[in-house]
Order: C-alpha cells, then sequence, then structure tokens
C-alpha cells in the first residue's frame, strides 16, 4: 500500500495562486472556499499539483463543453481535489479518517459518456493544513475505483449526497507509485 507524499506550501505558490484567482475571479464559483487570505483551496491545490507535476499540462477545454477536467499527466485526465483541514490532527493522512470527499453531483462528470461531454478519469487527492504551510498528496485515484469503493454519506445537517474513501483505502488505489518519477520532490511554485 503506496501513502502519501508532504510538501511545504512557499509563498510563492499563494502568490501563484492569488494571481490566477484575481485573472480568474468570474469563474471562481465556491466563494466559501476563499480563504481570510483570499486563496481559493482548490486553485491552491492545482497550483500544487502543477508544483509536484511539472509535466502535467494544464487541460485545455473546448469551448462551451462542460468538463471538470483540471490536468493532462501521462495521457490521464486529473481533476484535482482539494481539502483544508480546520483541524490539524486530521492533516497529514491518517490512515483511519476520512479523506477528501466529493460532492454527489460530480459522479455524473465520470459516467456521463456522451459525445459532448469529457469525463475526468482520476482524481488527485490534496490536503491542506489549517495554516496553509504543508499540503499533503494523499493519492490518485481511477474514478472507476473511487465509486466503487466509496461510501455515501450526508454532513450533519446537510441534504446533500457525499462519497467518502478513508485515506488507507485511497492509498490501497492509489496509482501515485506508477507516477513516482515525475515527482518534483523540491514542488518549487511554476507560473500558471
Amino acid at each position: 500500500m503506496a501513502l502519501g507524499y508532504s510538501f511545504p506550501i512557499y509563498e510563492e505558490h499563494k502568490q501563484t495562486t492569488q494571481d490566477r484567482v484575481e485573472r480568474e475571479r468570474e469563474d471562481v464559483q465556491s466563494s466559501f472556499t476563499i480563504t481570510k487570505n483570499g486563496i481559493d483551496t482548490g486553485y491552491l491545490g492545482e497550483t500544487l499539483f502543477k508544483a509536484i507535476f511539472p509535466n502535467a499540462v494544464y487541460y485545455q477545454h473546448t469551448k462551451n463543453s462542460p468538463s471538470k477536467i483540471d490536468f493532462i499527466l501521462n495521457d490521464k485526465k486529473i481533476d484535482v481535489k482539494t481539502q483544508r483541514k480546520n483541524n490539524n490532527k486530521y492533516f497529514r493522512g491518517n490512515p483511519n479518517f476520512n479523506g477528501p470527499t466529493i460532492p454527489d453531483y460530480t459522479k455524473s462528470w465520470f459516467y456521463n459518456k456522451s459525445d459532448q461531454y469529457e469525463s475526468t478519469e482520476y482524481y488527485a487527492f490534496i490536503e491542506l493544513n489549517s495554516e496553509l504551510t504543508e499540503c499533503y498528496l494523499v493519492g490518485i485515484v481511477s474514478c472507476e475505483d473511487f465509486y466503487e469503493n466509496a461510501e455515501q454519506f450526508y454532513y450533519p445537517g446537510k441534504s446533500d449526497l457525499t462519497w467518502k474513501l478513508i485515506n488507507k483505502q485511497i492509498w490501497k488505489h492509489s496509482i501515485l507509485h506508477s507516477l513516482e518519477n515525475e515527482i518534483n520532490f523540491y514542488a518549487e511554485a511554476v507560473a500558471t
């Protein structure tokens, strides 16, 4: 079972992300994920993914085509899922704690195979600590493995269905070990 990897978050990562958030402000739909520092959690996860995997290519969406693909890496279509931990005791891959969760509506992004729809093939799971000083690449799991093994649940007081795997399940199904030769273990910031 392959475990994930920890990487520092540098100020350059935050600034690269902030610059992108400002450029793409109208595309940022989840305003609740903006931290007090004005850094969008999902965009920071993508900045870190690109720093960790410098050969990953930002995916160019076809005009008017719905897609949630963020990167192409070794011909794999990857959607980066980032979660900021409010309590660091749950950070850095405790094997029995929940890994990042995925809302139910994203399931159709994988299962809808129509010609007009571009399908995600893999989820890359990244956790951020509460201070935004460290990230943990939990793993990269095929969407098929994720949905075959994930548990459905509802957050307390919420009516929206969500999917989750605990970290050791992510590690069990992760293809991260097959991509180790692609990893930049220094993970300097890169321009986006």
